[in-house]
């Protein structure tokens, strides 16, 4: 399977259908993906997700209509799947900063957003700079308890989440060795808002029982199934490279398909020179 021309298929669908209704299902399916599998793959290797993708390039040629053409501001809204006039306006103007009447009025072209073409070499670049490795696969179901956090995945929010699960997670009773641990990363890709770019991720550590469960602290079963492990040796600063590479790079080049669930990661906390990545697959 060349992911890379099924990339390539699926922004060539977009292009052609931008001024349609496209669901995440509609491009899998042209591709031959799940959902799932297919919007982690995309996401990697364009940057963005599905639906903010499209929303880019369909303000991006919105502008160049509102420059180039006479057409009604309230007509383009609806050529471009925007709903209404009101719509449109507050997504335009949050990428433009201004209103499509004062864009037009301008007179100025400011291109936002072009077609995305596949960038082989960041890919290669990305492949030769982060050492991971093919590793094992998870070989029993994990009980842990944590904490679940609700925000943007960038750096300043995983470490701040990090410090703080660190801070408190000596009330935990029953754990077994501490000092690793283990990040679930999760977001529901039919309801992932571009806006906002939250995912759900839980900071916790294995235990022998759920026992005594700390006020504010979830559970959770980790269950046993297939993972790809990936051991990264390096400093955490640059985790969310090796993600890009995983599902950017890696996955592209195997046969393995996404199962839907949380990637994992894996650490001890007072050792930053080596993480472990487990990303759930289906049986081969």
């Amino acid at each position: 399977m060349d992911y890379i021309i099924c990339m390539e298929k699926s922004i060539d669908y977009i292009e052609e259908n931008i001024m349609s209704k496209i669901s995440l299902k509609e491009v899998a399916d042209v591709v031959g993906f799940s959902e799932y599998h297919f919007h982690r793959i995309f996401k990697a290797v364009t940057g963005d997700c599905l639906k903010e993708y499209i929303r880019k390039r369909r303000l991006t040629q919105a502008s160049l209509d509102l420059l180039y053409t006479d057409t009604r501001i309230i007509d383009i809204a609806i050529k471009y799947q925007f709903g209404s006039q009101e719509a449109f306006t507050r997504a335009f103007k949050k990428i433009y900063h201004k209103t499509p009447a004062k864009y037009r009025n301008n007179k100025r072209n400011l291109t936002y957003y072009h077609r995305y073409k596949i960038d082989c070499k960041k890919i290669k670049y990305l492949e030769e700079r982060i050492k991971v490795e093919y590793h094992s696969v998870i070989e029993k179901g994990l009980k842990v308890v944590g904490i679940e956090y609700v925000g943007k995945y960038n750096k300043t929010n995983f470490d701040k989440m990090l410090t703080n699960f660190v801070n408190i997670k000596g009330i935990i009773k029953n754990g077994i060795n501490s000092d690793t641990i283990i990040g679930i990363c999760h977001y529901n890709v039919y309801d992932f808002d571009p806006d906002t770019n939250e995912i759900h991720f839980i900071f916790c550590i294995e235990v022998e029982d759920f026992e005594a469960i700390p006020e504010g602290m979830i559970t959770k079963i980790i269950p046993r199934r297939d993972y790809l492990a990936f051991i990264h040796k390096g400093s955490r600063d640059k985790i969310f490279e090796v993600d890009e590479y995983i599902y950017g790079r890696f996955l592209p080049k195997s046969n393995h398909e996404l199962l839907e669930g949380g990637d994992l990661m894996m650490f001890n906390y007072k050792d930053n020179n080596e993480t472990k990545f487990y990303v759930p697959i289906k049986p081969l």
